[in-house]
């Protein structure tokens, strides 16, 4: 899955946001969150009070992606049609009043989206069957307190593999990028002697985000 930025423009406003797009073959793009806002201008009284944009890949840093990103406090072209339509607005009377600058907005690393569940309920996910020969399992997730998330691993026939039972999973209670889940104390995912690599995986969450999961090679 591919992932790209956008600008939007609402042409009655005259207001200017980043939308977040997705692709699985990098040709038909759809928006995400239901067309929600990746970053919005932050409205009166601030430098990007109006418009905003990203015009580079973001940057990794640390636990972080860095976006540098343009922002404006007013509006896409009032200053330009406001004296032409006769608007009763200040961007059109004094239009050298208006500024621009460049800002960092940063980002958990692969924070873009996240699996969520509450404390009423707990959610499963459960993934197709994904085949890995590295040893360890990580996650990308977030616990707000009280919250946890644990990992059950089975092979394709849905025949769970020791000691990769949910109630043998050391639950996950924190909040870090990438945490590697035990079983029994035993970080290495078992695997199937039948199946190879082929693995299915099913996360229990409660009260907790997961972005994403990783198979690592080696611990660090």
């Amino acid at each position: 899955r591919q992932m790209c930025i956008r600008d939007r423009f609402h042409k009655v406003d005259n207001t200017v946001e980043v939308q977040l797009l997705q692709s699985r073959d990098g040709m038909r793009w759809r928006p995400t969150a239901q067309r929600r806002p990746f970053l919005s201008p932050r409205g009166s009284g601030h430098w990007d009070a109006y418009m905003t944009s990203l015009f580079s890949q973001p940057i990794d840093v640390g636990d972080e992606h860095w976006f540098y990103q343009g922002g404006f406090n007013y509006h896409h072209d009032w200053f330009l049609a406001g004296p032409n339509e006769n608007f009763r607005h200040e961007e059109a009377l004094n239009p050298r009043g208006t500024s621009g600058g460049i800002g960092l907005t940063t980002l958990r690393r692969d924070g873009f989206a996240s699996l969520a569940a509450n404390n009423i309920r707990e959610g499963v996910l459960i993934t197709q069957p994904v085949r890995s020969p590295n040893l360890y399992l990580a996650i990308n997730a977030c616990c707000r307190p009280g919250g946890s998330i644990r990992v059950e691993v089975a092979d394709r026939y849905d025949e769970v593999l020791a000691p990769g039972s949910k109630e043998s999973c050391d639950p996950f209670t924190g909040d870090a990028i990438q945490h590697v889940m035990r079983g029994a104390g035993n970080p290495r995912v078992p695997a199937s002697e039948k199946d190879g690599t082929w693995r299915v995986l099913r996360f229990f969450l409660r009260d907790a985000d997961l972005y994403s999961f990783t198979f690592l090679e080696e611990l660090e």
